[in-house]
């Protein structure tokens, strides 16, 4: 059985996060060249892929899928068992490796890996598409 609730609050965050990243308004590379944006956005994606990895790792906990060594196996657990397409769990733990190199590495990012998450926060969004689907047909 699925904690609706704890899934839920996991998604608002998301959404949440997702309008502030709009708001932020980045429509070019050109755009992360000011500090300021370029800090907000690093973060605001950071908070979003963490928030992303927390509703796949609620998953995969409910359903018992197993227990995931690296992060990015919690997308490949849900891929084999058909939660989410094999699409999805590619670009998931693209995003996670980015998310890893945000929290390790943060002064090696550059503008265009800002960018690049930024672009590919279509593919969370996918995610979430996916899994409400899953747990709305349990």
């Amino acid at each position: 059985m699925h904690d609706l609730e704890k899934i839920s609050i996991i998604i608002e965050d998301i959404d949440m996060y997702l309008k502030k990243l709009e708001n932020i308004n980045i429509l070019s590379v050109g755009d992360l060249k000011e500090d300021i944006k370029f800090y907000a956005s690093s973060m605001v994606v950071f908070s979003i892929l963490n928030r992303t990895i927390d509703l796949g790792d609620e998953i995969v906990k409910n359903e018992k899928l197993g227990y995931p060594t690296e992060i990015k196996e919690i997308f490949v657990l849900l891929s084999n068992k058909k939660i989410i397409s094999k699409e999805t769990e590619i670009k998931l733990r693209d995003l996670v490796i980015s998310r890893n190199k945000l929290a390790h590495r943060y002064g090696a990012i550059k503008t265009k890996d800002v960018f690049d998450l930024i672009k590919n926060m279509k593919y969370v969004k996918k995610f979430i598409e996916e899994i409400l689907k899953y747990v709305n047909r349990k």
